[in-house]
């Protein structure tokens, strides 16, 4: 199994900006002429609206479960895991994903590349 989390790990990792995106896009308003605002990728869809509701339910189970549930297990494997390896490969190769890039000295850069992504993230939302 240390196999498959690593797998997995890298996977959420490597989406981790795109599934970002996808989770915020729904709080991406712009201002009409009209004094409406709309979705900025789908400008036929109010702000506010019944139809906008959905989007807004789905971004926030997003942003809770993939951007800090993943973020705070990120980071609780920083913290943890480098700990464990005295004990055994098998904790280390189930997180490779985390401390492959680094030098054993610099482990904790993983979590710190994760908080820049959803830094570039957010910098869509500040600035459509």
């Amino acid at each position: 199994w240390p196999k498959v989390r690593n797998t997995l790990g890298q996977v959420f990792q490597a989406f981790y900006i795109a599934i970002a995106m996808s989770c915020i896009f729904a709080f991406q308003c712009y201002s009409s002429p009209n004094g409406t605002s709309s979705l900025a990728q789908h400008p036929y869809i109010l702000c506010g609206s019944s139809d906008h509701a959905p989007f807004v339910a789905f971004g926030i189970l997003g942003i809770a479960v993939y951007l800090v549930g993943f973020g705070v297990f990120y980071i609780w494997a920083c913290v943890v895991i480098p700990g464990q390896s005295k004990n055994g490969l098998a904790a280390v190769q189930a997180y490779r994903f985390i401390f492959y890039r680094f030098r054993p000295e610099f482990w904790y850069w993983g979590s710190v590349f994760l908080f820049r992504n959803l830094l570039l993230t957010l910098a869509s939302v500040l600035d459509p």
